[in-house]
């Protein structure tokens, strides 16, 4: 793990998906996200057609499915994200021990957050695709602590209107 401080949102900016909001880091508040959820839009050249990808998000995780790479430049594509998206966990969090999560999943963990990691290859046995799930890495307790405060501030802004 280097200095640089993982953040959810640079990450989609990284990815080249177009629209992504300022956020906080390292795990934007629903209000931040709330703009993007649901289908993502690339700002990828014409040459290389983008992928699908969808967004959900809840107050304790975010999840980031990219899949139905376009033929002709799957590969490519595949390979280009494949790289951004490992590469900046890399540089941002830390590698864990494959008893860390779930089978399957590469786990990442660092600055409150885990990271958890999915891929197929574009090998013609199974669908291309990613699934990236951020989760906050902190006692529940203090998950929820923090989503009744942010519930609460939010409140106090709409009664000032």
């Amino acid at each position: 793990m280097g200095n640089a401080v993982f953040s959810f949102s640079e990450l989609l900016v990284l990815l080249d998906v177009d629209g992504v909001p300022p956020a906080s880091a390292p795990f934007p508040t629903m209000e931040e996200l709330a703009p993007i959820i649901g289908p993502l839009r690339f700002r990828m050249n014409p040459p290389l057609l983008p992928p699908r990808a969808n967004l959900s998000a809840s107050p304790v995780a975010a999840e980031l499915s990219i899949r139905q790479f376009q033929i002709g430049g799957a590969d490519a594509v595949w390979e280009h994200i494949y790289g951004w998206i490992t590469g900046y966990l890399d540089d941002t969090l830390t590698k864990a021990p494959k008893s860390a999560g779930p089978p399957g999943f590469r786990t990442y963990k660092g600055h409150g957050v885990m990271v958890l990691f999915s891929y197929n290859k574009p090998n013609g046995y199974a669908e291309p695709c990613f699934e990236l799930k951020v989760l906050r890495d902190e006692h529940p307790m203090q998950t929820r602590r923090d989503a009744v405060r942010r519930h609460a501030r939010v409140a106090r802004r709409t009664a000032r209107l």
